[in-house]
């Protein structure tokens, strides 16, 4: 026999071989990491709790916390656990865990509601905190261009069965994606997401790593940010960018980080110019937005530069704001002088 055939012949024969003995292992490994999460699915169901909204069940518990902890235990299992939990945002029966809700009247009363908290919210919020991803159905976008107020989260959706298939299916998708990446990597795709609470995060993520390769999707988002119309969720988001931006320290971002800075301090000219000149809205809420971008310039080593475009913006138009607007500004600049 030729001895090449012979060889491709054994190495076959080999490859054969590991596949047949390779398949009962990964069932075996699949059958007892399905039992794992079912087990720990269970002990939620015996968890007797009293959360408070926002916080919710989300949160890390007070109190006195059962050893192992069931979502803890879960979170340590990590990514591999949520194609087995995606079942699960189907189970709607109810756990011994309570949450409080507090709802303010028409007469500025609050009152409490308290519901049983359900298997498939614990799930939920299991599934976004491993996934570090919020779960989100778009619904098409309003006239400013943003779709957070017409989709659908995952933890307010999960009484309509509809609903559920959908995420089930998204969540589905998402973890094929992304069940071998990094987080950074993750993160980096989430700085275009349809949600704007997974682009916060990632701008915080990425900005709190303090990692140099992450300056230029930064200073790239807020060139896209810069382009178009402006709202007041894009201006949020670009001072969110460069705020992360002074965290990774790179003084080659300091001409992108300007750029925001000139765009709302032209927003404050466009809404105090002279009144015959016409004035756009706004008001005390847009400060805050200001000074952040102006800090992230100070924090890129541009502090006195910061400090006197901010003093020639009061100087032009602090007399035209709203008192309330003229002493957030006043507060906001001595803090300014100890950047």
């Amino acid at each position: 026999m030729n001895v090449k055939i012979f060889i491709c012949l054994f190495l076959e024969i080999l490859l054969l071989v590991y596949a047949v003995n390779a398949q009962p292992k990964d069932e075996a490994l699949n059958d007892d990491l399905k039992r794992k999460v079912t087990e720990q699915v269970e002990r939620i169901k015996t968890i007797s709790e009293i959360f408070e909204w926002p916080s919710g069940i989300c949160t890390w518990p007070s109190g006195e916390i059962p050893d192992p902890y069931p979502i803890f235990e879960l979170e340590k299992i990590g990514m591999v656990s949520i194609p087995y939990l995606i079942p699960y945002l189907s189970d709607a029966s109810p756990t011994q865990t309570k949450q409080t809700i507090k709802r303010k009247t028409m007469n500025y009363n609050f009152k409490i509601h308290t519901s049983i908290v359900t298997v498939n919210e614990y799930i939920a919020c299991i599934i976004s905190r491993i996934a570090d991803h919020e779960f989100y159905l778009s619904r098409g976008k309003d006239d400013e261009g943003n779709d957070d107020d017409n989709g659908d989260s995952l933890r307010d959706s999960l009484d309509d069965p509809n609903k559920i298939r959908e995420f089930q299916t998204q969540i589905a998708d998402w973890y094929k994606k992304n069940k071998h990446r990094s987080l950074g990597e993750r993160k980096l795709d989430d700085l275009d997401d349809v949600f704007h609470y997974n682009r916060l995060a990632a701008y915080s993520w990425l900005g709190q790593s303090k990692r140099k390769e992450y300056r230029l999707p930064l200073e790239n988002k807020i060139k896209k940010l810069l382009k178009g119309e402006v709202n007041s969720s894009k201006d949020s988001e670009m001072v969110e960018c460069a705020r992360a931006l002074s965290q990774i320290g790179d003084p080659k971002s300091t001409a992108v980080v300007r750029k925001v800075t000139d765009h709302l301090s032209y927003w404050i000219y466009m809404q105090y110019r002279p009144s015959e000149e016409g004035r756009s809205a706004g008001g005390s809420s847009d400060i805050p937005e200001l000074f952040g971008a102006y800090k992230a310039l100070a924090k890129l080593g541009q502090k006195k530069e910061a400090l006197i475009r901010l003093k020639e913006l009061e100087r032009k138009y602090l007399k035209e704001m709203e008192q309330h607007t003229q002493n957030k500004f006043t507060e906001n600049l001595k803090e300014a002088e100890k950047w």
